[in-house]
């Protein structure tokens, strides 16, 4: 079992569209596309808050999942993903999306010791005239007893 963290709050919005961004993109369990944020130029970054789990998540690899697509004339487009607890990396991922909604999934690379300050990056970083439109982002965390069931990091 697992728990869904879900973006609640914008940290940065960069030159992503229309703020506040993760109310576009909290869409619970399953995705809506309805909805969604877009970045119109390369090297622009945003950042969104996650929530904060109901209770002790476990120490196992949390996965991040990520519903992107392209739009625009060329099929060239390039989105870094990242877990961030507080200011360091937790894991990343790069996502090269279709022209239609996918789910992109990356999981964290080193253990989380504060599940209550965790958030997601989005960088486009390759661009060539598409746009990048984002419908959904979560996470989900491991329940505090399935710590039985995990695989551990090295040095962990």
């Amino acid at each position: 079992m697992s728990q869904r963290l879900d973006p609640n709050s914008d940290v940065s919005i960069g030159l992503w569209t229309t703020a506040p961004l993760w109310s576009k993109v909290d869409d619970g369990a399953s995705p809506s596309d309805g909805d969604f944020i877009q970045a119109v130029t390369e090297l622009t970054v945003c950042e969104l808050t996650l929530t904060n789990p109901s209770s002790t998540p476990g120490s196992c690899i949390s996965t991040v999942t990520i519903r992107a697509k392209y739009t625009g004339l060329l099929d060239t487009a390039e989105l870094n993903g990242y877990l961030i607890q507080g200011i360091t990396v937790v894991g990343s991922g790069v996502i090269s999306p279709s022209s239609t909604f996918s789910n992109f999934t990356f999981n964290s690379t080193s253990t989380i010791t504060d599940f209550n300050d965790l958030s997601v990056r989005l960088e486009l970083v390759e661009f060539n005239n598409t746009n990048i439109q984002v419908s959904w982002i979560k996470v989900d965390v491991p329940d505090q007893d399935s710590d039985s069931n995990c695989i551990f990091f090295a040095g962990d």
